[in-house]
């Protein structure tokens, strides 16, 4: 069964009954209902992106997921740079929309019982490997070629002892017990796609984009906000919460990373219709756990109501947090310096439903084989002539660590 969930602030929501559904590969794309290959291009799918209107009402519940390659300097052309055995972009639309309940996954469970997974690390990354790549990016700051860059690694893992139930029922059940730990609204998703045998598990925090209606001079118009993320630290029990805000804060390093980020953000929202976006709030905090993040707020008005979301796309993803500045020359220097291609992660999943439009980007994400019970996570942290590489491999470690506790803790 295909299926996407996602949580609100007061519950659990599944989009399941598949009206149509497709994954985009270089050549082709994969028709989920017929389960048939369809020639198919990137112009095409451009084409499909342009018609979705943020002005409409969508009652039938649409979900994009944009994987990280999607925008590569080259696919806005011709996609030539896309490994055609890898998917880059998946369309879903459903025909319902639920509050989750334990009747569904009673409905695919054969037990009550709830067993714990055990894990283990099928790779261990070395800070000498770290390091390596650190360096060559370090190299073109110190020519000036970027001002601060996102390096990421992949991390691998095997579910050692699968539990008498599906995967999927397992982490269901585990993630509706753990709601406190959960990113709201549109930010966090699970999406399950059998023919596949892949399970995107994303509990992000962070907003690429939110559409919403705002007053302005007593009308009422459409503004596009953004909340990148730049900045984290460890949340420590010695530590009040006020005390960690400010030494996050006085960080030269996290301050600075955040304020060019953020000024990034602006000058790709202001791209969109050229029309000045505005910093709303500059810097504010958020928990995950064990991890405390700052963030900032960015919004600019939109003056366009036929605007579509390729129009919105093509000019912020895939979100500066997680590449750098300037982002084009930035994303040539990731492409060359780490050593696989990230995929769903970093990439952004993108929901429109009755009056919810947004659209994260897939940090804390995870993609899961339902098949080997084999996932990849990724993980990484941005880079500046501030960053010390002990403490930028520390922390991409903490992140992994945070994340592998919530899920099988």
């Amino acid at each position: 069964m295909i299926f996407t969930i996602f949580p609100t602030k007061s519950s659990w929501i599944i989009f399941h009954n598949l009206l149509q559904g497709f994954v985009y590969y270089k050549d082709y794309r994969l028709n989920l209902i017929t389960n048939k290959k369809e020639d198919f291009t990137f112009f095409k799918l451009k084409k499909r992106l342009q018609s979705y209107k943020i002005c409409h009402h969508y009652q039938n519940p649409l979900v994009l997921i944009l994987f990280y390659e999607f925008n590569s300097p080259s696919a806005s052309a011709s996609a030539s740079d896309i490994n055609k055995d890898l998917p880059y972009a998946i369309e879903l639309e459903y025909n319902n929309s639920n509050i989750l309940n334990e009747k569904f996954l009673h409905k695919n469970s054969d037990s009550d019982k709830e067993d714990k997974l055990y894990i283990h690390r099928s790779d261990n990354l070395s800070f000498r490997e770290y390091l390596s790549a650190f360096e060559k990016g370090y190299q073109e700051l110190l020519k000036g070629n970027c001002y601060q860059f996102n390096l990421t690694f992949e991390h691998k893992f095997k579910i050692l002892s699968p539990s008498s139930e599906p995967l999927i029922t397992y982490i269901l059940k585990h993630i509706l017990s753990n709601t406190e730990a959960c990113a709201h609204g549109a930010y966090a998703n699970i999406t399950n796609i059998p023919i596949l045998n892949k399970i995107y598990l994303s509990n992000s925090p962070e907003c690429l984009f939110k559409i919403k209606k705002t007053t302005k001079n007593r009308q009422q118009q459409l503004s596009i906000f953004s909340m990148p993320i730049k900045g984290s630290l460890k949340l420590s029990n010695n530590k009040k919460i006020s005390a960690l805000k400010k030494e996050l804060s006085d960080c030269k390093k996290n301050s600075g990373e955040l304020n060019m980020i953020t000024d990034l953000i602006r000058n790709d929202l202001s791209s969109i219709e050229n029309k000045k976006s505005t910093v709303v709030t500059k810097k504010a905090y958020l928990k995950v756990p064990n991890i405390l993040h700052q963030y900032s707020v960015v919004k600019v008005d939109i003056s366009n109501p036929h605007l579509n979301l390729f129009q919105i796309i093509e000019k912020i993803f895939p979100g500066g947090s997680i590449t750098g500045a300037p982002k084009k020359r930035v994303m040539k220097i990731i492409s060359e310096i780490e050593p696989t291609a990230r995929g769903f992660y970093t990439g952004s999943t993108i929901i429109f439903h009755k009056t919810l439009k947004a659209a994260s980007i897939n940090i804390r994400s995870a993609t899961i084989s339902s098949s080997t019970a084999e996932f990849t996570y990724g993980s990484g942290g941005g880079i500046t002539l501030l960053s010390n590489p002990f403490e930028e491999f520390e922390e991409m470690n903490l992140k992994v660590k945070s994340f592998i506790d919530y899920l099988f803790s």
